[in-house]
């Protein structure tokens, strides 16, 4: 809840359940969660629940792109395209979003992770040193 009665917030951490030394990354099953997640506060948003909604990381890394672990993986051009192409979907979902949404980029970002905030309606950096 937010305070002054502006309604409810909706807060989305992107983490792979590994501590910091182990960056987020975007492979197929971290673009579902987050489409998944997605999915929700789409819900919810339609029907007023939420007011906003925010992408946030775990301590010290937002998120660092791609999962480059599943690159030997791809024997096609083709399939490698289709990858990119379904996390820029994934990420143009928040633009789309009927409230509005914030990315907090709370540590390391790069690639997917600059992208998925370029997709918010506002973003934020953290300039905290962690001790």
């Amino acid at each position: 809840d937010l305070p002054y009665g502006a309604g409810r917030f909706a807060l989305i951490t992107l983490d792979n359940g590994l501590d910091h030394t182990k960056p987020t990354t975007f492979g197929p099953q971290s673009l579902a969660n987050l489409n998944a997640a997605i999915d929700q506060v789409e819900k919810e948003a339609a029907d007023g629940t939420i007011t906003g909604v925010g992408i946030t990381g775990k301590p010290f890394i937002f998120a660092v792109g791609a999962d480059l672990k599943g690159v030997e993986l791809l024997g096609r051009h083709e399939d490698a395209l289709a990858i990119g192409k379904g996390g820029h979907d994934v990420f143009r979902r928040l633009s789309g979003l009927a409230v509005p949404t914030f990315a907090y980029y709370n540590g390391a970002a790069m690639g997917g992770g600059v992208e998925v905030g370029l997709h918010c309606t506002y973003r934020t950096v953290s300039t905290a040193i962690p001790a």
